[in-house]
Order: structure tokens, then sequence, then C-alpha cells
């Protein structure tokens, strides 16, 4: 008789990520607002809040995309994208005692957004955004 006691846990990671290993569900759709040379360099594992809906955050070469596919039975594309050669500064802080929410504040020519989510997910986010745009 075998007999494992333990606690698992589970840590969310953001990975590097080219289109093609993404999840045929959210390439499928998504595949069709990319441009012909644009490749996905990281994608959010959870959820992001922005603007009080759920999304899937995309960092691209080009674009910081924001997807989401709504609808039960019929289905719609829900998404916003910034060039990323329009970021003039993001930020990142945290909120919260025990539950830690991170926020990234991305500032673009035309807008500012302000996207949330679980704090270590947001922390690695806001890492892999500031990386992909110091390369450009």
């Amino acid at each position: 008789m075998l007999g494992v006691v333990g606690v698992a846990s589970i840590t969310l990671i953001i990975m590097p990520i080219r289109v093609d290993v993404v999840e045929m569900a959210d390439t499928s759709a998504l595949s069709r607002y990319l441009l012909h040379d644009e490749i996905v360099r990281f994608k959010s594992m959870t959820p992001v809040t922005y603007a009080g809906m759920k999304y899937y955050l995309f960092l691209t070469n080009y674009r910081l995309i924001l997807y989401m596919r709504r609808g039960l039975v019929f289905k719609k594309d829900d998404i916003i994208s910034e060039r990323l050669e329009d970021v003039v500064k993001i930020g990142f802080r945290e909120r919260g005692l025990i539950s830690r929410t991170g926020i990234i504040t991305v500032d673009t020519k035309t807008r500012k957004i302000e996207i949330s989510g679980a704090a270590e997910s947001m922390r690695a986010l806001y890492m892999h955004l500031q990386e992909l745009i110091t390369r450009k």
C-alpha cells in the first residue's frame, strides 16, 4: 500500500512562448489579429483585469494585446492592442495586505492602461514588458 501525504502547491509562471505553442483555443482566434511576422513572446497564464473585464495578456514583438473570447453560444472576440513603440512609461505597484494585487500602469501616446491581477504574475509580466520595451 502506497501512501503519500503532503500539500500540493501551484505556482503560476509567465513563460516565453511562441504562438505555435499557445493552446489552440487561444491561438486559432488570436492568430487572425496577428501581423504576418508577429510572434507572441509572452502570454499571461491567468486572466488580468482591465476596465472591470477579464482578459489574457499577450506580449508580441510589436504589441501588447489584451484578448478574451466571450459568449457561450455566439462567440465574439474582445481585443485591445497597443503598439510597444507607443509606450512612453510603465509602472508597477502592489496593493492589499493578505491578498496582494499587482497593478501595471502603461502610459502610451494616446491613453493610460491600468491592468491588475495576482501580484506574482503581474510582477513577472512587468519584468517581461520592461524587457521588450527597452529592446525597441
